[in-house]
């Protein structure tokens, strides 16, 4: 494990990492520091970001999916109105 030195912090900062460290100690009814709370919550930034990006994956295939049904169902409209209004397929793409 790395260190990572922190230095120049505002007194509101420090206080509220303790404050937050003291809550979680007890919680789980044991001692946290800050820098557990620290590595906690950038532990958490990181899960959140890595979940992030699998979501915005699964959304663009989805996306993909849904565009390619849309033109899939263009298609068989025209064709259909074509067999309507003429009695066979139209040619042209209707827009």
């Amino acid at each position: 494990m790395k260190t990572i030195k922190v230095s120049n912090v505002k007194e509101e900062v420090v206080a509220f990492l303790d404050r937050k460290a003291s809550e979680l100690s007890k919680i789980s009814q044991r001692k946290i520091t800050r820098n557990e709370y620290i590595n906690l919550m950038l532990e958490k930034q990181l899960r959140d970001n890595l979940t992030l990006d699998d979501s915005l994956d699964l959304i663009n295939e989805k996306l993909d999916l849904l565009t390619e049904v849309i033109r899939d169902d263009k298609a068989v409209t025209n064709r259909l109105i074509g067999l309507i209004v003429h009695g066979d397929d139209v040619n042209e793409e209707m827009v």
